[in-house]
């Protein structure tokens, strides 16, 4: 028994130090939200999403970091838009997606709804 604590001390102990000496993941919330502000600022809602009364103030924006090797370069994101809209009085929440490749200079639209419900100005 003294033997099982010593090592699950000795292994506690190892953890501790594991967790206080490891590197910590930088944080790339400003790139996310960069991200976030260069779609919102390129793309519009469409007359088709307008029409079906989305609560735009309450839409859902996200990015994560797209992974490799489907992008070649280090700080690509998946933004993507979650709003409830109300076509023909029922209600169901939609998904846009867009790709934001390195320095956020360029983008594509992931999926269908985010051609047909948000333009391009």
């Amino acid at each position: 028994m003294k033997k099982f604590l010593t090592w699950a001390v000795f292994i506690i102990g190892g953890l501790i130090l594991l967790g206080i000496f490891a590197p910590e993941h930088p944080d790339d919330s400003t790139k996310q939200q960069e991200a976030i502000a260069l779609i919102k600022k390129s793309h519009a809602p469409s007359m088709q999403l307008l029409m079906w009364n989305p609560d735009l103030q309450n839409a859902y924006w996200y990015a994560n970091i797209y992974p490799k090797p489907l992008c070649a370069v280090d700080d690509c994101y998946l933004v993507t838009v979650e709003v409830d809209v109300i076509p023909n009085g029922e209600k169901k929440t939609i998904k846009a997606e867009w790709i934001v490749y390195a320095a956020n200079t360029k983008f594509q639209p992931r999926n269908a709804e985010a051609r047909t419900l948000f333009d391009a100005h």
